[in-house]
């Protein structure tokens, strides 16, 4: 009668169990160190670790006792950098990496040891529906709906259940739990209608851009606007002509057009195309409004510049800063033309995943 496949794996298995207790040291590879024969002789593994070839990581790992019996098949079978999996030691217990190499891709592992630690990680990862790119929408969801389980959140989220049409927006209503800036000085400095900065900050390197690239006088900083200008030379090859058409705002200045849209329309409408004083990115010397030139920045989206600057402004480390459809997280309507400077590494994770910059604050914020 011909054996089935299986009926041959149990035989094969069988035939490495029962080795392993005649000839236990010949069926491991020879490299492994004396420390880490005796863990596998210990706990019974040669019929696990026969099957692979040999693991410098896991010799090391078992050696510094960094790593324990159930994690062995585990490391073994990872495709994952060992590197990576040291880094996720630094921030995960056994079990939780353990959930981290089953559930997990190499991409979304590496990701994992350069945010911040996500509470509960096996039972958020075991979920089918889970996506780790949306982790702060489900968190966001789960503190407004604090009754639903874990997979409703993520079935929720995953049909944008958690999305507010703009028209159905409060967009006073995010000027909650206010509280100032920490790091106003950095790069990746989140300001919007919760975080502020004080009527007294203005960045110390301030400088003006030449001539051709701005259509008013306001500054950015440094690092901004060299960004800015190899940009704007960059789409100019492209037969684009894109100006830089407003740029840092003082405390004083944003007071006065906020009061100014304020008189024009009323505060309802104000709060929706307009941040209070003290909440508004210009403040940064970071952000810059685009125009294409001899036009209003308000028609850039019509611009011919537009799609080139969208697709690559994170290669400068610009993003844009109100996208659409996104109001319900930014809590600014949609603006087209303006672009924020966060630096090319972080511009480059905010392209790839599509995040705004309140989500990726939210996984790299201690």
């Amino acid at each position: 009668m011909l054996l089935t496949r299986r009926k041959c794996f149990i035989i094969f298995m069988i035939g490495l169990q029962f080795a392993s207790f005649i000839y236990p040291h010949t069926i491991i590879p020879k490299e492994y160190s004396k420390q880490t024969r005796s863990f596998i002789h210990k706990h019974h593994l040669y019929a696990i670790v026969s099957q692979y070839p040999y693991s410098s990581f896991v010799d090391e790992m078992i050696q510094r006792k960094e790593i324990t019996k159930d994690m062995i098949e585990s490391y073994l079978s990872s495709t994952f950098d060992p590197k990576m999996i040291i880094k996720l030691q630094a921030t995960y217990q056994s079990q939780e990496i353990l959930a981290i190499l089953q559930y997990c891709n190499p991409d979304e592992a590496l990701l994992l040891t350069q945010i911040r630690k996500i509470d509960q990680i096996e039972s958020w990862l075991s979920l089918s529906d889970f996506e780790l790119s949306r982790y702060a929408r489900y968190i966001w969801y789960q503190q407004k709906y604090p009754d639903l389980t874990k997979t409703q959140i993520c079935l929720a989220v995953n049909r944008d259940e958690d999305y507010i049409t703009k028209d159905k927006l409060d967009y006073a209503s995010f000027y909650q739990q206010l509280q100032p800036c920490p790091n106003p000085e950095s790069i990746q400095a989140l300001v919007n209608k919760q975080w502020y900065l004080s009527s007294t900050y203005i960045p110390d390197d301030l400088v003006y851009l030449p001539y051709p690239y701005v259509q008013n006088q306001q500054p950015l900083r440094q690092e901004a606007a060299n960004a800015m200008i190899e940009m704007l030379d960059d789409a100019k090859q492209q037969q684009y002509t894109i100006k830089a058409a407003s740029n840092y705002r003082s405390y004083d200045l944003q007071d006065y057009l906020y009061q100014y849209y304020t008189r024009l329309y009323h505060s309802k409408i104000a709060d929706t195309i307009s941040c209070r004083p003290g909440h508004s990115e210009h403040q940064t010397g970071l952000t810059s409004d685009l125009a294409e030139a001899g036009k209003r920045l308000e028609d850039f989206e019509s611009a011919k510049g537009y799609s080139w600057i969208l697709e690559h402004a994170h290669e400068y480390g610009f993003i844009q800063r109100y996208p659409k459809d996104k109001e319900y997280i930014t809590g600014i309507s949609f603006e087209a033309w303006h672009f924020r400077y966060v630096g090319k590494d972080i511009a480059n994770i905010i392209q790839r995943y599509q995040w705004t910059l309140e989500e990726y604050s939210f996984f790299f914020s201690n």
